[in-house]
């Protein structure tokens, strides 16, 4: 039987995908929002959205900033404003997929 020999980064690559069931998807879009191989794991993966915008409805509403406001004042808000401003500094958007940042280690 031969064995195959892989380099330090299709290793990182295959433990990557091991840590997330497979899920070549998920591991390519972490790699698109330049999360490193080494860090992408379920616990910075938050779900899959229609665009960043939609993630930030989703934060503010989980977060209960949108208790008591009527459905209309929702659909006012900018949500890639939103985004910008306050979720971009710690989630990242690639591919459909929104990630938390990871510290940078020192």
């Amino acid at each position: 039987m031969n064995k195959i020999k892989l380099d330090d980064k299709s290793k990182e690559y295959a433990e990557a995908l091991a840590r997330n069931a497979y899920d070549v998807d998920l591991v390519w879009a972490a790699v698109e929002a330049g999360i490193p191989l080494e860090d992408i794991t379920q616990d910075i993966y938050m779900g899959m959205y229609k665009g960043a915008w939609e993630f930030a409805y989703m934060y503010a509403g989980e977060n209960g900033m949108l208790e008591g406001l009527h459905e209309t004042v929702k659909s006012c808000i900018d949500w890639y404003m939103y985004w910008d401003t306050y979720l971009a500094k710690d989630y990242v958007y690639a591919d459909s997929r929104v990630f938390k940042k990871v510290e940078e280690k020192r």
